[in-house]
């Protein structure tokens, strides 16, 4: 009689030892959609208004012009005005883009960007040593957001920012006696 009991308490092991296998599987299932609903159901995009901080790290006034292009700027979109030189066609994609211009040699007096896809968000001065955070309105993803650095009425350097799909949440702009450096971040 001892092995119908055996028997049968192997039968009630191997039960219960499949169900708590499936309900293994169940909560790993369960935890695998979970992880892929907080990835694929996340906000993808524009988030609201893009934090633009712009700082002279330098002992003279900066001047920024900043503005928004719809899309990427794109290949030989933006025009270089240097003095007494012809103009200089190029353009920018995704990311971040800074470019610094020798006042020695370039003398960038005027960039012009393309005109049917841009507007102009202001121009803000910074005094020496001082900040000035704004935020930029009306952003929408995939936007390219544009800053000239401009001292002693010349263009010292160009920063382009801009995240493709996940949309653009804050750039940072430090204009230096010697260059400008920029830093930024997509949601």
């Amino acid at each position: 009689m001892r092995t119908p009991f055996k028997n049968h308490s192997m039968i009630l092991l191997h039960s219960a030892n499949e169900s708590a296998g499936r309900h293994a599987v169940i909560v790993l299932g369960l935890l695998t959609l979970a992880l892929l609903a907080g990835c694929l159901g996340g906000s993808v995009g524009q988030e609201g208004p893009v934090s633009l901080s712009l700082a002279s790290d330098d002992n003279v006034t900066h001047e920024f012009e900043v503005s928004v292009v719809d899309g990427e700027v794109g290949p030989n979109a933006v025009a270089f005005h240097r003095d007494n030189q012809s103009v200089v066609y190029t353009g920018y994609g995704q990311g971040l883009t800074t470019v610094n211009y020798n006042t020695t040699i370039h003398h960038v007096r005027r960039i012009e960007l393309p005109a049917n896809r841009t507007r102009t968000v202001g121009t803000h001065r910074v005094p020496a040593g001082e900040t000035k955070r704004i935020n930029v309105t009306d952003f929408e993803t995939g936007d390219t957001l544009v800053v000239f650095d401009r001292r002693e009425g010349r263009v010292v350097a160009l920063v382009a920012a801009n995240c493709d799909e996940s949309g653009l949440d804050f750039v940072s702009i430090i204009a230096g006696s010697a260059r400008t450096s920029a830093a930024y971040g997509c949601y």
